[in-house]
């Protein structure tokens, strides 16, 4: 055992000799201090709690270390990608390379641009459609957001579709949400598009903020009846299926999702379940819809797939009124169109 101890000792004051010691993780770092002199420089040693914590996941990454490395990284990236912009663009002004540049297929122009809405720089809530070879696109869209609160970031990102490969972010925009208290209809906007903070173009877009009706309180002091009207946000629990169709073959046991639609628009995908006949989602979701009367919704239930597009192996489409009349005779169940015995259980609240 003293042999193991001295060798170790030795091997640790190597680090220590030639300074590589500072760039070592922080728990790597106090474990060769202890190696070399029982303690680290904290005062730590091998039992002590704050050493052990160090090796934690979460302790790593918000440490100065980490912090330190992201920001080198960063900066390295940042110089390939300039590098690379600058070698790009003396290739493509250099003369005789236009024969190259045509079968490479990087003649530049301007990108096939759509802009992605989010909230918090958080998952895409709704996408405008995608103009082609276009640098300065018109959309002319309404896209919705339901908030739960006035905080947070409105972010508009516009993106370069690159068909088959990832799109590319252009640039970004964010509106701070806090100010529609004071102001709920600021109007038409041109906002800097920004990339690495440094403006890169502008965008126009107008805004407007709907709050939900609040019951008023009667003169007996309970809450008055809120006035009917087409619109408004719905809350929507996929409950379970029952007897779903069985997939044939070596799929027979295949998890299944529910694929959520409003008006045949797709607006959520449940977690995939492991139960092909009988699965329970639980799922709630939240949806603003401008019109209700006439409104639809569809619940795709579907085998997901790897390699090809998904099996709908059942799929009901019901009017938003008939689920609400429905809830009010506490039905919940609605069955498949074609499958006497495959339903839904689902029920919704018109807030």
């Amino acid at each position: 055992m003293d042999i193991i101890v001295t060798t170790h000792k030795v091997v640790a004051e190597h680090y220590r000799a030639d300074g590589s010691i500072e760039w070592a993780v922080p728990p790597l770092r106090a474990l060769l201090e202890i190696m070399i002199d029982g303690t680290s420089r904290e005062g730590w040693d091998l039992t002590s709690p704050e050493f052990r914590a160090l090796f934690e996941r979460e302790n790593i990454l918000s440490s100065s270390w980490y912090a330190a490395r992201l920001d080198a990284k960063v900066a390295r990236d940042s110089h390939q990608a300039q590098q690379a912009i600058e070698d790009l663009t003396r290739f493509y002004t250099a003369e005789n390379n236009e024969e190259v540049i045509e079968r490479l297929g990087i003649e530049g122009g301007a990108p096939n641009a759509y802009v992605s809405v989010s909230l918090n720089g958080g998952p895409e809530i709704d996408r405008t459609r995608t103009r082609e070879a276009d640098p300065n696109p018109t959309y002319r869209e309404t896209k919705y957001v339901l908030l739960k609160e006035l905080e947070g970031l409105l972010t508009l990102t516009p993106m370069e579709d690159n068909g088959s490969l990832p799109p590319s972010r252009l640039g970004t925009t964010r509106f701070d949400l806090s100010s529609l208290h004071e102001n709920p209809s600021p109007g038409r906007m041109n906002k800097a598009i920004m990339y690495s903070d440094e403006p890169v173009g502008s965008i126009m877009y107008s805004l407007d903020y709907f709050p939900i009706m609040k019951p008023e309180v009667g003169p007996d002091g309970q809450l008055m009846p809120l006035p009917e009207t087409a619109a408004g946000v719905l809350r929507l629990t996929l409950h379970q299926a029952r007897a779903l169709p069985k997939s044939a073959g070596v799929r027979a046991k295949s998890g299944r999702k529910a694929c959520l639609k409003l008006n045949k628009k797709l607006v959520r995908e449940t977690n995939v379940v492991q139960e092909p006949v009988d699965p329970v989602f639980e799922d709630v979701s939240e949806l603003l819809v401008i019109e209700r009367f006439g409104s639809t919704v569809t619940v795709d239930i579907v085998e997901p797939h790897q390699t090809k597009d998904d099996t709908v192996m059942a799929s009901l489409t019901v009017k938003i009124d008939d689920i609400i009349q429905a809830s009010k005779r506490k039905q919940d169940w609605f069955p498949f169109p074609g499958n006497e015995d495959a339903r839904m259980r689902l029920s919704l609240i018109h807030i």
